[in-house]
């Protein structure tokens, strides 16, 4: 890994772990508040775990220069956002439906240019 990478890296894991318990593969499942930064022509963090069944606030915050979405369908839940250049939108999740989903910036050309992640939602911890 780049001495360029690692600061973003170690970031990244410093917020996961302060944001939620580990899922059984060691990866922190995020709560309350899932800020998703989207640029050109990526997300940040470009995969993150939920929990079923538990409502978080989705933040897009768009660090681009041009505008982005993201689009979730997990399971039959679907929720879109809409973030102009230097700004921000957000909404509430719940996702219902354990599995490994899309995330994806559906405006035209974004999508095949990489602006490709992933969710998994995860069974409730503690639950069955």
């Amino acid at each position: 890994m780049s001495a360029k990478r690692l600061p973003l890296a170690m970031s990244f894991i410093l917020l996961a772990t302060a944001c939620g318990p580990g899922a059984s593969d060691g990866t922190a499942v995020l709560s309350g508040e899932v800020v998703i930064r989207a640029n050109e022509w990526e997300f940040q963090p470009g995969s993150f775990k939920l929990e079923a069944g538990k409502k978080v606030k989705l933040v897009l915050q768009n660090t681009g220069r041009v505008e982005h979405n993201m689009m979730v369908a997990a399971g039959g839940d679907t929720l879109q956002l809409d973030a102009l250049p230097g700004r921000s939108t957000s909404a509430d999740f719940v996702p219902q439906q354990p599995g490994i989903y899309e995330v994806a910036c559906t405006l035209p050309g974004h999508r095949e240019a990489g602006m490709v992640g992933k969710v998994e939602v995860v069974q409730p911890l503690g639950g069955s």
